[in-house]
């Protein structure tokens, strides 16, 4: 394009007549030929598009220039226009509605606990509860109210009555990686030996609900029996429920002690219950 050309391109874009300090078309003309020199200079081709171009953005520029006539305005050229890029600062941020509140230990004390009264309940209508003696120095606390153990694990007991007699109920949920619950979860070595002297021991693995669950049972000759099931809930909760025809707390100290009497015939919360209590989603440490 030579300079007849962008004279022509000019003469079509601009009026015949612009106010004064508006629009100098020589200056115009200047700045196209300064242009493609430059483009020249550098090795660029198209340096006749690149001065049209030129011209249509200052033409574009001018349209949105005020003179001494606020109500006349320069037509732009047929090309020009503006793109507004994006800014990668504006994104949204998460409301704070839906920022989940991490629940502190004594709001899961409380929930686990109101779980588990929940649980038993349904399972075991019409049973009393009352207080069983916590090992010292802890202060004694009301029936299945849950404890925080070593900050990492929770434990609720008490002693449950029934038309069929009392027994205990002792129940514990920890954390699935912890060393409590790889000893708690899984049947143990078969040589491994009752907590009551000429007791007999045996362990075997039910499926429950899609989850394995443990059921050791320990047998004394004088008709103590002691059940615990364990499971692993889920990713973060192994729960372990035992209960038992005697409260534990009769035993003497002594290592292997001769187990108490039974205050029962049998546990007053079968093994199936006790399965169903230990697989409750709700008893989860989320």
């Amino acid at each position: 394009m030579d300079e007849d050309d962008i004279k022509d391109v000019l003469r079509r874009a601009l009026p015949d007549e612009l106010p004064p300090g508006e629009l100098d078309r020589s200056r115009l003309l200047r700045d196209g030929r300064r242009l493609r020199r430059r483009r020249r200079a550098v090795g660029l081709g198209g340096t006749g598009a690149a001065a049209v171009a030129a011209v249509a953005v200052a033409v574009g520029v001018a349209a949105t220039q005020t003179g001494p006539d606020a109500h006349r305005s320069v037509p732009a050229g047929p090309r020009a226009s503006v793109r507004a890029t994006p800014s990668r600062t504006d994104t949204a941020l998460p409301s704070p509605s839906k920022q989940q509140r991490l629940e502190t230990d004594q709001q899961r004390v409380v929930r686990l606990t109101s779980a588990v009264k929940s649980v038993l309940g349904k399972l075991v209508p019409g049973a009393s509860y009352s207080v069983r003696s916590y090992p010292a120095p802890t202060d004694e606390y009301p029936p299945l109210q849950l404890i925080q153990r070593q900050h990492t694990w929770y434990e609720g007991k008490a002693l449950l009555t029934t038309a069929a007699g009392s027994g205990s109920v002792d129940i514990g949920i920890m954390p699935a990686d912890g060393t409590d619950a790889a000893q708690v979860a899984g049947c143990g070595t078969p040589d491994e030996p009752p907590r009551y002297r000429k007791g007999t021991f045996a362990c075997t693995t039910r499926y429950y609900n899609g989850l394995a669950v443990s059921v050791r049972t320990e047998r004394n000759p004088n008709g103590a029996r002691i059940v615990r099931v364990a499971t692993r809930l889920d990713a973060a909760t192994v729960v372990s429920v035992e209960v038992s025809n005697i409260d534990p707390n009769d035993a003497p100290a002594e290592r292997l002690p001769p187990a108490p009497d039974p205050m029962a015939a049998e546990p007053v919360v079968s093994d199936d219950q006790a399965v169903a209590v230990a697989t409750d989603p709700s008893l989860t440490l989320g």
